[in-house]
């Protein structure tokens, strides 16, 4: 969650409803009792905040993203007039909660730093003694042929000169790594930290979607601008 990353607020809620599925299968997960506080990191649209604070009836959850427009509309759509349900603009990298939350949960979203120990330091720090917390995120070789295909792309002559200084802003990391980090902040060891498979598939074929890209294409130039910016999208969708 990147606050570099330009997200366009509505296009995401129309289009994160893999996102929402993966959430869902995790609720059951969090074991709540309904009067938990909770934290919901990379928040996104706030539909899966609602979605929780549903199932604490004297709890409440702070859904907290660094994109500004997903703030935005995730109060408008869902905490007006709902006390329990709230929204604000954070970076995960520095969380200014100290013993407050029985629960940090984030889905889908972690992966979009690259600096994951400051985000496990706050997590720490926000904790009550004795709270939880249930992370999902992208893993130590997310999407890797995707990615493969993509730098290929990006690299070649036809399109090198749509993504100047254009830098991966992903962190995939796996247990290995996630396990010690936890140890660190006096979390402990994890009681599951696993790698799960995933599969996600394109609704239309990029081409369809962005432009023809052709060599003989009289307006080429716009045509790969278009198609560079529905890879941007179907990245951010994709993981």
């Amino acid at each position: 969650m990147g606050s570099s990353y330009a997200w366009d607020a509505e296009d995401y809620a129309s289009n994160s409803a893999v996102q929402f599925a993966w959430a869902r299968e995790l609720l059951d997960k969090l074991e709540l009792r309904g009067d938990e506080a909770l934290l919901d990191i990379g928040c996104g649209d706030g539909k899966v905040s609602a979605a929780i604070g549903a199932r604490l009836p004297a709890g409440s959850v702070l859904g907290v993203d660094s994109s500004a427009e997903m703030i935005a509309l995730a109060r408008a759509k869902y905490a007006v007039g709902v006390d329990k349900l709230s929204f604000a603009e954070a970076d995960a990298r520095s969380l200014a909660y100290t013993a407050r939350f029985d629960v940090v949960f984030s889905n889908a979203a972690l992966h979009w730093t690259k600096e994951h120990e400051p985000v496990v330091a706050g997590i720490a720090r926000a904790l009550k003694p004795g709270g939880r917390l249930l992370l999902q995120m992208g893993g130590q070789g997310n999407v890797a042929r995707f990615v493969a295909e993509l730098e290929a792309t990006m690299a070649s002559a036809a399109w090198c000169e749509h993504f100047d200084n254009f830098e991966f802003p992903f962190g995939f990391y796996g247990p290995e790594q996630y396990g010690p980090w936890l140890a660190t902040v006096g979390l402990g060891r994890p009681s599951g930290c696993n790698s799960l498979p995933r599969t996600w598939r394109t609704r239309t074929p990029l081409r369809s979607r962005a432009g023809c890209g052709r060599p003989g294409c009289p307006t080429r130039s716009g045509c790969q601008r278009r198609v560079a910016r529905t890879l941007s999208r179907t990245w951010s969708r994709a993981i």
